[in-house]
């Protein structure tokens, strides 16, 4: 391939429009260690690339609380934890789902924000309704636009935003988490939310989207149908993304991709020692717990849309 790479943003990291490129532009300069030559299609058309991670962050309670169970005791460990994971894979964007507004909270008045504990180093959020076990977040250092909750049923949400590519061009990035206990809502949800995009040239949704187990072909099937790749079941086969699941699949959250091509994918899985890596089982929950930040992992795609 010819041409340079450009960086794109100017000191607030806010996108400058319109884009001219020659070769490949990036949302982060800091992308220019990645290889020209790993673009799947072969195409020497622009592209605009970017990572994208989604995380079911578990309440910041490992999944077994609708709120925070940050102690004193863990509360700068955990921190530097979820910092580290962010400073280590440097996302563009970044999708949560049970996700809380309260980090911390010592029981005598003194709270924090996640807001300002963990994501203060991207410019820009959107953060949605709080029920019980339900909340998305997203995160970004790029121009959010045309930001909208999205009403999935049961308290069940998504939030979506849009990434513009160009001056007439733009991606929807949706996070969602879907309903759980019955598999005709789950696939309910789902469909809402193809049909939200099926108009739409570019979109993403990511999230953990609960397939159920031994089902999961029946949502991976419906994305590939209605045109959109997938990071987990998809060329790389299934990927490990949770260890404590019982109805649902441990291969559950994904980032699905319409319009554009996956480059890359990445899981973020620590294994305690002495257990299957590959198969969790529910009894050594509280082993996984105690070396994972939640009881999902982080899935990570570099992702890419063509400009012309």
């Amino acid at each position: 391939m010819n041409g340079h790479i450009f960086k794109v943003t100017d000191e607030n990291n806010e996108l400058k429009l319109p884009i001219t490129v020659t070769d490949a532009v990036y949302l982060n300069d800091r992308k220019l260690t990645d290889v020209i030559d790993d673009i799947s299609s072969g195409s020497t058309a622009p592209f605009f690339r970017f990572r994208i991670l989604s995380w079911n962050v578990g309440h910041w309670a490992k999944g077994n609380s609708g709120s925070s169970k940050v102690t004193p005791a863990d509360y700068e460990s955990t921190k530097k934890g979820f910092h580290k994971v962010f400073n280590d894979y440097n996302p563009d964007v970044v999708g949560c789902c049970e996700y809380s507004s309260i980090f911390y909270n010592d029981g005598s008045g003194t709270t924090t924000t996640a807001r300002n504990d963990i994501f203060s180093q991207f410019k820009n959020y959107s953060i949605g309704s709080e029920i019980g076990y339900v909340g998305t977040a997203e995160f970004a250092n790029c121009t959010m636009l045309e930001k909208n909750e999205i009403s999935l049923g049961n308290n069940y949400k998504a939030l979506e935003f849009s990434l513009p590519l160009t001056a007439t061009k733009k991606v929807k990035i949706c996070m969602c988490h879907l309903p759980w206990q019955v598999e005709s809502e789950q696939q309910a949800a789902l469909q809402t939310l193809i049909n939200r995009y099926a108009n739409e040239p570019y979109a993403i949704i990511m999230g953990d989207m609960n397939f159920h187990a031994n089902k999961e072909m029946t949502s991976i099937n419906k994305l590939t149908a209605a045109g959109y790749q997938n990071a987990n079941w998809g060329y790389m086969g299934k990927i490990l993304t949770s260890y404590n699941n019982v109805v649902c699949s441990n291969y559950l959250d994904n980032i699905a991709v319409k319009g554009g091509s996956i480059l890359r994918v990445q899981v973020l899985q620590n294994t305690p020692e002495g257990c299957d890596p590959d198969n969790p089982n529910i009894n050594d929950e509280l082993l996984w717990d105690a070396v994972n930040l939640s009881d999902h992992f982080p899935i990570i795609a570099d992702v890419e849309f063509p400009l012309i």
